[in-house]
């Protein structure tokens, strides 16, 4: 709000203060006002007009209308939907890494999408290679595509890029892999040296979307997994901590690539083992009702893709 401009106040009384004011007609029946009482009538008309003008600030600054934080503008073209042939599913990307474009996932993701059908958000249908690269540190896959299409840009350093703790993030994808990617908002509640923690409720289905931070519109971490800690001690029941928490693994980083064919038995091996760990420790964890209905349809989807892998012949 533009403030009243009280100056030509104050340079009166820096000149009334020099001396006694010249005589000026007064008229008739008025008493004549001297220099003090002048400059003390100005001192007090300055006064009530900057109370006032403060006064009509204080009431701009109330009725205006919050501040909206920030809305990532995430395109949906980018995004990959993967629908298991047995129902269930899970989520994927498509993203620049070093200069060249790749879909992006979970590698337990990977592991269930034999006979999947992998399609973007906008219904474009996606070819991809007979082999992947995986992270031998961290539950992520990459494949190389041949893509004209949309896709994200990847933070190559979170530190560089100033990432922080409270840092508004968006995840976006196949949330209980219904076929239809939904938009979830959070924030980072905790970094490590290879999984960032955010609050974005994600449920299964989400595993493999993109965790974007909303400042830079860049990738900061793939959805992983979640862990409950619902079960207390009397070391952590008073926490702050919410029982069920949400983390998703870094693409920054040293993430130890091997490039694996998707044909050979060291990859399927591989595969199954991922599938075995990925099952006991979700089971282990998850405890609540709600959450562990829908690790079950998972898990029930990933019996058939593991008797799947094992018919496969060399």
């Amino acid at each position: 709000m533009k403030s009243v401009d009280m100056s030509w106040i104050k340079w009166v009384i820096v000149l009334l203060a020099w001396g006694p004011l010249p005589s000026v007609g007064i008229a008739q029946g008025m008493i004549e006002e001297t220099a003090e009482e002048r400059i003390e009538r100005l001192r007090s008309e300055l006064a009530e007009a900057e109370a006032a003008a403060k006064a009509k600030a204080e009431v701009a600054t109330e009725e205006a209308p919050a501040e909206e934080g920030i809305t990532v503008d995430i395109p949906t073209g980018a995004l990959v939907i993967v629908e298991g042939a047995e129902g269930g599913g899970g989520s994927g990307f498509i993203a620049k890494l070093r200069d060249r474009l790749f879909f992006v996932t979970n590698i337990h993701v990977l592991a269930g999408a034999r006979g999947a059908e992998i399609r973007t958000a906008d219904g474009q249908s996606l070819a991809l290679p007979d082999y992947a690269f995986l992270s031998q540190k961290r539950d992520i896959a990459i494949l190389p595509v041949v893509w004209t299409g949309e896709f994200l840009k990847v933070s190559a350093s979170l530190s560089f890029d100033d990432v922080k703790i409270g840092d508004a993030i968006t995840v976006m994808g196949n949330s209980d892999g219904v076929g239809v990617a939904t938009r979830l908002h959070g924030d980072i509640d905790g970094i490590g040296p290879d999984q960032i923690e955010i609050s974005a409720k994600f449920v299964p289905g989400n595993s493999g979307s993109p965790i974007i931070h909303n400042e830079r519109a860049t990738v900061i971490g793939v959805v992983s997994h979640m862990r409950d800690l619902s079960k207390k001690t009397k070391w952590t029941e008073d926490s702050e901590q919410p029982d069920i928490r949400r983390y998703g693994f870094r693409l920054d980083g040293e993430m130890a690539w091997e490039r694996a064919s998707l044909s050979q038995t060291r990859f399927v091996n591989n595969l199954r083992s991922e599938l075995a760990r990925d099952r006991d420790s979700t089971a282990n964890d998850l405890k609540l009702s709600f959450f562990k209905s829908r690790f079950l349809e998972l898990d029930r989807m990933r019996d058939f893709y593991d008797e799947q892998l094992k018919l496969v012949s060399f």
